[in-house]
């Protein structure tokens, strides 16, 4: 999910902190808020005020936070080392990926690396993407909603012409025998 919003201040860079070393590994998926629980946050988490306690997020979640009360939340979370910023791994990445070809959901190369980071590090990802909760579903992480209600079920999608009715298992612009526009839509 991209966060929206004007950037006040184009011109600074954005500072991100160095990977630290991970030394707790309890894993917690109760969705209750506990210290020993590590929260994977996505952009909308933030934006949506997520600050209980530690969070972890990926370097590219902190370029798509762009509004100033946002650019701020985060700032601040930074500076007080209540958020730390760490790659995920290349295989619980292709994890995710399979995943999302699975469920034909369709992620961002950041919502991937959020899920993999919560996959490497047994964390709950905080989110408000329905897409990133249906994956995280799949993959048993678990997961809580920020800024709206969660999912209730995991659904499986397909893609289909607005024109000659034809299904298509992945995502095209527009299809190859009429050239109306695909779309997608859930399967039964």
């Amino acid at each position: 999910m991209h966060a929206s919003g004007e950037n006040h201040d184009e011109g600074r860079e954005r500072r991100i902190p160095h990977e630290k070393d991970e030394n707790n590994s309890s894993r917690q998926d109760t969705g209750k808020m506990k210290n020993s629980t590590r929260y994977v946050l996505d952009a909308s988490a933030i934006i949506s005020g997520f600050v209980e306690v530690k969070g972890y997020t990926v370097p590219d979640v902190i370029l798509e936070v762009k509004d100033y009360s946002s650019e701020f939340t985060l700032e601040s979370l930074l500076s007080s080392e209540k958020l730390e910023v760490k790659e995920p791994s290349l295989k619980a990445i292709e994890q995710v990926k399979r995943a999302v070809e699975e469920t034909k959901d369709r992620l961002s190369v950041t919502d991937e690396k959020v899920i993999a980071l919560a996959l490497d590090i047994q964390g709950t990802v905080v989110s408000g993407d329905y897409g990133i909760q249906n994956v995280c579903e799949v993959l048993g992480v678990p997961y809580l909603s920020s800024g709206v209600e969660g999912i209730n079920e995991v659904f499986q999608w397909k893609f289909v012409c607005v024109g000659c009715g034809a299904e298509y298992e992945s995502h095209r612009e527009e299809c190859p025998f009429c050239g109306n526009p695909v779309v997608r839509r859930r399967k039964n």
